[in-house]
């Protein structure tokens, strides 16, 4: 993902971590209530969905956050897939942090709303 006039050009996948997963019928994985994904701190302390647009800054935040629990890295394919995923987060998430580094930076902040109506932007101009 890079950042042009200020709107994101997505690439995808893009990832999120979280705990074990369920299995489709076919044999699938697929992000469940019970994942239990993975959050960072964002602003004024509030978790927001931690999504990583590459698996090495995926893993890097789980070896600097999570180092001893064993976790998943679950692909959002395309920007269908993307959609599908945070259209479903749940009300109380304030938002999501893009390529979250507790080392470095906290990360690109959007609400969820910011997130959706940048996908579908994205989408339209295909």
């Amino acid at each position: 993902m890079r950042e042009s006039e200020g709107a994101f050009a997505w690439t995808f996948p893009l990832y999120v971590l979280g705990g074990k997963p369920a299995t489709g019928p076919r044999g699938e994985m697929s992000i469940t209530k019970e994942t239990n994904l993975i959050s960072a701190e964002g602003p004024g302390g509030q978790p927001h969905l931690a999504i990583f647009t590459d698996l090495d800054l995926a893993e890097d935040f789980r070896q600097h956050c999570y180092r001893d629990t064993e976790l998943w890295k679950y692909p959002l394919n395309s920007a269908s897939d993307a959609l599908r995923f945070i259209r479903s987060a749940p009300r109380e998430v304030p938002g999501v942090l893009i390529d979250p580094n507790p080392k470095t930076r906290m990360g690109r902040v959007m609400s969820v709303a910011e997130m959706i109506q940048s996908i579908e932007a994205y989408m339209a101009s295909r």
